[in-house]
């Protein structure tokens, strides 16, 4: 697998910002909003003052410049120091608005593929002004993989219920009910990021810090035409990474009709990169890292999903490798609870290395043919969606590290106050299979 790094250096970085400022002037209220970025030692910051022109974001910044910058699409009365859903022992926020976003994303990072992405926005963007109570604020080229669609929410009666936290789970249930219509609809969108009211998009104007480009805002008739009539107009650093035409080249199956004798192919070996569950630098804590079983239709995968919940071992971190579904919940359990927890959940193959070996060694990368084909790269879907209260269990430092490795995001409210344990890298091996 081939992780993407941070492109330029601190020096460019701030060089960038102090260079190019950045206008709020869309966002109604910028102060009543979260800003968040993360530092290019992969740390996550958060404004810990009111921010509403661009001066005061920058100076917020102290000198440690964002490789990617983020607002959060909720309006808050009070935005500072917000309290999670689940803790109910704190005052509620009082939310004012939420932006109803929609995130489109096609991988890998090519122009091919970026089109796709193009016309799936802009039919998106029509079916809402066509189906749906909806204000279009803007549409977004993220810099990278895709498209943002941010609109307004016109249903002012949900924001008038007077108790805070039944207020925000309104907004939460129709948010979504809206993604299940989109979805129905046959628009392949993220599924995690519209009825999440904390959560965060990349703010436009903005660095990609892997590629490069600008996050950029685009009018409706600019997104109507082909990609390659335009993208040559987005803005982008000077060291900006090329977007190759073509994805990366991958082994075609071969198939063999009834008539024909199937043909046997030795590839040769592959290799593929494993990482351990086991939280390095304790003694017998793991995290949660396995592959959903192939063969779970999506009811299975679903009660699985709702039984994690349930536990509250959340946050459950998920990614998608063809019709496979990697799972990680970047928490330190102790072995004899996970062991029975695997067993409960039906992930037979991480307890049978257990009991074996008193942790699990799992794939996370794609395997990579001695003829140097690949198999495909995995897609990052977020964070699974959880509305019970996590449990005590301390974080894993090196399964955060992990994480973000593997192009996900870890955010916290407050990493101050947590607690985290083992060593700053999970263990990791190179094996070889015939």
């Amino acid at each position: 697998m081939i992780f993407m790094s941070q492109i330029l250096s601190i020096e460019e970085l701030n060089n960038w910002y102090a260079e190019n400022e950045i206008d709020f002037s869309w966002l109604n209220k910028p102060s009543r909003h979260q800003f968040r970025w993360r530092e290019d030692s992969g740390r996550w910051s958060t404004n810990t003052k009111r921010i509403s022109k661009y001066p005061q974001l920058l100076k917020a910044f102290g000198g440690e410049p964002p490789t990617d910058l983020y607002y959060g699409t909720a309006e808050w009365l009070e935005p500072i120091g917000l309290p999670r859903i689940r803790e109910t022992n704190k005052p509620a926020p009082i939310l004012l608005d939420h932006l109803v976003v929609f995130d489109i994303d096609q991988t890998p990072f090519c122009h091919r593929r970026l089109e796709a992405a193009r016309k799936t926005t802009s039919s998106l963007v029509d079916w809402l002004e066509e189906n749906e109570n909806l204000d279009l604020q803007y549409i977004s080229y993220s810099g990278s993989k895709g498209f943002h669609i941010v609109l307004k929410d016109l249903d002012r009666e949900k924001f008038a219920i007077e108790e805070p936290r039944l207020r925000e789970q309104k907004v939460r249930d129709e948010r979504k009910q809206l993604l299940q219509r989109v979805l129905a609809a046959g628009f392949a969108v993220d599924e995690t990021v519209t009825a999440d009211t904390r959560r965060i998009i990349r703010l436009p104007a903005s660095l990609h810090g892997k590629t490069g480009w600008i996050c950029t805002i685009i009018d409706k008739e600019t997104l109507a035409k082909p990609l390659r009539t335009w993208i040559k107009d987005i803005p982008r650093h000077e060291k900006a990474v090329k977007m190759p035409y073509w994805p990366p080249k991958v082994k075609a199956k071969k198939k063999s009709s009834q008539k024909e004798k199937a043909t046997v192919v030795d590839h040769g070996s592959w290799v593929v990169m494993e990482a351990s569950s086991h939280v390095a630098g304790t003694k017998d804590r793991s995290a949660l890292l396995a592959w959903v079983p192939r063969h779970w239709g999506n009811k299975r995968k679903q009660r699985l999903y709702d039984e994690l919940d349930e536990i509250g071992w959340s946050p459950c971190h998920h990614w998608k490798a063809g019709d496979r579904e990697l799972l990680l919940v970047p928490l330190a359990f102790q072995k004899q609870q996970m062991m029975r927890r695997l067993k409960e959940l039906g992930l037979g193959l991480a307890y049978s290395q257990f009991e074996r070996l008193g942790h699990s060694w799992t794939g996370v990368s794609p395997r990579k043919w001695e003829d140097g084909f690949s198999d495909e790269d995995f897609e990052y879907l977020g964070v699974l969606p959880s509305e019970k209260q996590r449990c005590k269990e301390p974080w894993s430092n090196p399964h955060l590290e992990l994480i973000q490795r593997l192009g996900g995001l870890v955010e916290m409210d407050d990493p101050m106050s947590e607690d985290f344990i083992g060593s700053e890298s999970c263990s990791i091996r190179i094996s070889n299979f015939k």
